[in-house]
């Protein structure tokens, strides 16, 4: 029901994605070569030709399809080199291979379609198309090619494109349009004529074209490539094209017999007889395993060729006896049947490779049967009142249908008006948020901008101002702010399901990948009112350039915090301090408040290293810094000075208060055992020396200088304490 439903609706969706259509697909016709035979296969699985090979070995190709010299080989191998593309996502597209196929790139296997046996052997599996995903980044560029095939065919059939994933369906889509389209009138032609058949007295007549009908349009929609996208069983597809590609003979010997009954024209029953039984043996026989299916085509192209010019030749002496509307039926058929031996032909390479447009042979027939169904009923006046009642309820209808296109377009430039007035205030938006100074501040102002970002929608906007799952409500507008919004949610799905639009505001974290830092909720317009899913679409594609722009403000806080930070201790790091004494200092002698510097180092910490290894010592500094953050204040800077030396600024602060606290750190590291993976490594001190503006030094600038002298005094003095400047 559901692959009904689908192509019920694959005319529409078809005609949609031909017009949008706009993909930039490099083929890969240069560069081609091929080599008889298989590769041997390492024991990590890797084929030694994809790795390693000499260029001699290879032979150059046009296109890698039946290379010259097959003498009985079932496998060949392929490689091409990947030309250069600016592609986010590169796909290889394939219109078909015969019969199975592996892919490989850098020794890797990336794709393959069919199952290999270890002799390198398999069964044929259908002809689908073929979507190859590449690797991005690339050391290598040649991609390899293993097939197998016992067919007379072997090799890639058709193109070969290298193309953006996202093209891909709606090029497949865009190429089948024609032939879905044909299909869906042949079948209902087919099916009309059915049902004339049951009614009519004619049956044999409407039979036989409800089964010429049917067939074609079943032959044209398994051998479209969307028939993959409406169900992706390539097995099933071949199957049904080639019961109904041997039917196709049957309706014509049959409409040649029933036209010439009075002649006794045997030859035409033996024919419909004969094809009626390969086109239920050869199938079913190969789905029993007797045989390939795939084998049975070109049995099949031998007998269809024979048997057509057999019934042209008879039709040929008999040309004056037939009426005008069997003629106009057989130019249609000889017509189809003409495309469909192109088509052979192309298949058994008698003409290049093309696309025939065999579909316009059985949209030609299909037509001829409309039009010569049409005619034979209008010769009654009964027929001719309901066609001129027909009419006028059409135009009636037509009418009725362009007022709603012209009330559509004025809502449609209406819509048109509406998206761009939003567009110019997103860009202002956009601009002052790309200006602000971090990403907490484009927030806000994104925030504050809301309103009249979503109007005439009346909403809220909610952000998260940290890790947790916690939204806050910056801003509501409108009703909302009526609706007793809370301040505060944790999931979209709180708000009742319908009543609001949810648009998610993801970034990309360098930590956390896509993170959701915000949510916009939107009253869902009444029913019925115009431009609502442009309305929808304008807001989303908004959502969406915030969330880059906001992507882009978090990765240079991200950066800027990484510049300043000791990436081991999640101290800052001396680029930091040094930046920031500069300030300290200016502020210090304009404010004539007391600056303080505290310079640390670890004891003994070379031997600690030594004896217990770097992954330790890392484990010992990681302590210390947690020990120095938690006996300061948090308007003390902590820095990592280098290796293991450490440096505290301390504001406001003079060297009576930094003595007690420097104490204190003492004290706690002394009791403080180092544990390294669940063993007790002992104790490391620290030795501290404290310099203090204006009480030991002349001018702030000093300050390190003496801290650096004070703590040496502490080193020679026998470390683990603290020294004064």
């Amino acid at each position: 029901m559901i692959i009904f439903l689908r192509w019920l609706l694959a005319p529409l969706l078809l005609c949609a994605a031909s017009m949008a259509y706009s993909a930039n697909a490099i083929s890969l016709e240069e560069g081609w070569e091929y080599r008889w035979g298989d590769s041997p296969f390492t024991q990590a699985g890797e084929p030694e030709w994809a790795i390693s090979s000499s260029p001699d070995d290879w032979q150059a190709i046009g296109f890698p399809s039946n290379p010259p010299g097959r003498d009985g080989h079932t496998n060949v191998w392929f490689r091409v080199p990947i030309p250069e593309a600016h592609l986010h996502e590169p796909v290889l597209y394939i219109f078909s291979v015969d019969l199975i196929v592996q892919v490989f790139h850098e020794g890797r296997q990336i794709y393959q379609y069919g199952t290999f046996d270890a002799q390198g052997q398999g069964r044929f599996e259908g002809w689908p198309w073929h979507i190859v995903k590449l690797p991005t980044e690339r050391r290598d560029n040649m991609l390899y090619f293993r097939v197998f095939s016992d067919y007379t065919d072997i090799g890639l059939w058709g193109e070969v494109k290298l193309m953006e994933r996202s093209d891909l369906q709606l090029f497949i889509l865009k190429n089948s349009a024609e032939r879905i389209g044909v299909s869906g009138f042949t079948l209902t032609i087919g099916l009309l004529s059915l049902v004339f058949a049951l009614f009519q007295a004619n049956r044999r007549h409407f039979g036989t074209l409800a089964l010429f009908s049917l067939a074609s349009g079943a032959m044209i929609l398994a051998e479209s490539q969307a028939s993959q996208l409406l169900w992706d069983q390539p097995l099933f597809w071949v199957y049904l094209r080639a019961f109904s590609y041997y039917l196709l003979p049957v309706p014509v010997a049959l409409l040649l017999e029933l036209w010439l009954a009075k002649r006794r024209f045997s030859l035409a029953g033996w024919i419909w007889r004969i094809h009626l039984l390969y086109a239920i043996a050869a199938p079913g026989l190969a789905y029993v395993g007797v045989f390939s299916l795939a084998s049975t085509f070109p049995v099949f192209d031998a007998l269809f060729l024979s048997s057509m010019l057999l019934m042209f030749a008879a039709i040929l002496l008999r040309a004056r006896r037939i009426s005008v509307e069997q003629g106009i039926m057989l130019t249609t058929c000889v017509l189809y049947l003409s495309l469909l031996l192109a088509d052979m032909a192309v298949a058994h390479g008698i003409l290049s490779w093309t696309r025939v447009p065999v579909a316009w042979g059985s949209l030609a027939f299909s037509t001829a049967v409309v039009v010569l169904s049409l005619w034979s009923y209008s010769r009654t006046q009964r027929i001719l009142k309901k066609m001129n009642s027909l009419l006028e309820r059409k135009v009636a209808e037509r009418t009725h249908r362009l007022k709603q296109l012209a009330d559509q377009e004025r809502q449609r430039v209406q819509v048109m008006s509406f998206n761009n007035e939003k567009s110019l205030l997103l860009n202002d938006v956009i601009s002052e948020m790309q200006g602000c100074e971090d990403f907490h501040s484009a927030i806000t102002v994104l925030g504050t901008r809301m309103p009249k970002l979503c109007s005439p929608l009346h909403g809220a906007a909610y952000f998260r101002p940290d890790e947790s799952r916690r939204f806050i409500r910056m801003n509501a507008w409108g009703d909302a702010e009526q609706d007793a919004l809370p301040d505060a949610i944790t999931d979209e799905e709180e708000f009742e399901a319908g009543s609001h639009w949810c648009f998610r505001l993801t970034i990309q974290h360098t930590k956390y990948g896509n993170m959701k830092v915000g949510l916009l909720f939107l009253q869902t317009p009444t029913e019925g009112t115009p431009g609502s899913t442009q309305l929808y679409q304008s807001i989303e594609r908004a959502v969406d350039k915030a969330a880059v722009t906001l992507t882009s403000l978090s990765l240079r806080d991200e950066l800027k915090r990484f510049s300043y930070e000791d990436s081991l201790t999640g101290l800052k790091n001396r680029r930091f301090f040094d930046e920031l004494f500069v300030h300290e200092t200016a502020v210090a002698l304009r404010s004539r408040a007391p600056l303080t510097i505290i310079m640390g180092d670890l004891d003994y910490f070379k031997r600690f290293n030594d004896a217990h290894g770097h992954e330790a010592g890392d484990t010992a500094l990681q302590a210390a810094a947690d020990a120095l953050r938690a006996h300061f204040r948090d308007t003390d800077i902590i820095c990592r000075f280098g290796g293991e030396e450490f440096v505290i600024l301390m504001p406001d602060t003079d060297s009576g208060h930094a003595w007690q606290c420097a104490q204190r750190l003492l004290e706690t590291l002394r009791k403080h055992v180092v544990v390294y993976r669940g063993k007790k490594l002992g104790v490391t001190t620290i030795s501290l020396g404290i310099a203090s503006w204006p009480e030991q030094a002349a001018h702030p600038q000093e300050l390190l200088c003496l801290a650096d002298k004070a703590l040496y005094n502490a080193k020679q003095s026998g470390r683990d304490r603290v020294a004064i400047a």
